[in-house]
């Protein structure tokens, strides 16, 4: 009878313990700890020399990110190849998309921080995996590439 006892107190023992073990965040869902990876968070400068943007050059630094555990935050920064005065861009917009799964994330909100300076937030990498960051812009009306960039996280 002791046996049953003690078997069933170390039973009860055991539903307990993984009763109360589940009740945290699963640690394969939970992101919130993740690192950035420090290779995509270098400044990216770049001089384009062909196209409507001929004479553009611009540097993208992450301020917060990226990663897939909560905003991610970049500036952008555009001045002119020939005598490296900041310039205003019109339309600035940036897109993210996953062309692997052929799905994007939500809207990025672009703000102006001073003239050639912008500050590009909501951004969301909702799952990990490659990533297109696709920056463009409006030239006579109509919306042309800048650039994109990967992002494999």
């Amino acid at each position: 009878m002791e046996d049953i006892i003690t078997n069933k107190s170390l039973f009860l023992l055991f539903i307990m313990a993984i009763s109360l073990l589940s009740c945290g965040e699963s640690p394969l869902l939970n992101h919130k700890n993740e690192k950035s990876n420090p290779r995509i968070r270098e400044k990216s400068k770049s001089c384009l020399s062909k196209g409507v943007f001929s004479g553009l050059c611009f540097n993208v630094i992450w301020s917060e990110g990226p990663a897939t555990n909560g905003e991610s935050k970049m500036k952008i920064r555009f001045w002119l190849a020939e005598d490296a005065e900041n310039v205003n861009v019109e339309g600035l917009e940036v897109e993210l998309w996953m062309p692997e799964h052929g799905h994007g994330s939500s809207p990025t909100t672009v703000n102006s921080i001073e003239l050639g300076s912008y500050e590009v937030s909501d951004v969301y990498f909702i799952m990990p995996g490659f990533w297109e960051v696709r920056i463009t812009a409006v030239v006579n009306g109509n919306r042309k590439s800048i650039t994109t960039l990967k992002v494999n996280l």
